[in-house]
């Protein structure tokens, strides 16, 4: 690799160590866990597993996701800013065969603020 190479991949890597990795799978139309509590502001990266042997559309107008497929028994991920204040906003499955089935992400104060592994390790040197 050249320099600017390993530079940019450093770079890469910094910037996903800033997200906070929320994982879920939807298993027999819901998800698993189905409600996560993150901190305000917090940049996620959601990673959505898809188990069935169907594709699953998924929306979250309240989230700014437009809808999208996961085809079967795969995975997409994506990065989604939690706002800045307190609520609760969820990423809908219309198309599961469980009604009302939704992944739930509450935004409160209360939640464990994601911390940087990249960054903390960069400051005990």
């Amino acid at each position: 690799l050249k320099s600017e190479d390993i530079v940019a991949l450093g770079a890469y890597y910094s910037w996903l160590g800033s997200l906070q990795l929320v994982k879920t799978i939807v298993k027999r139309g819901r998800f698993i866990p189905a409600k996560v509590e993150i901190y305000p502001g917090t940049a996620v990266q959601l990673v959505i597993n898809n188990t069935s042997t169907a594709a699953q559309s998924f929306s979250g107008d309240k989230m700014g996701l437009k809808t999208f497929t996961v085809p079967a028994r795969e995975a997409v991920d994506m990065v989604w800013n939690a706002p800045e204040t307190d609520g609760s906003y969820s990423l809908q499955c219309p198309e599961c065969m469980v009604k009302d089935q939704s992944l739930t992400f509450v935004v409160t104060k209360n939640a464990r603020r994601h911390v940087n592994p990249m960054a903390t390790a960069r400051a005990r040197n």
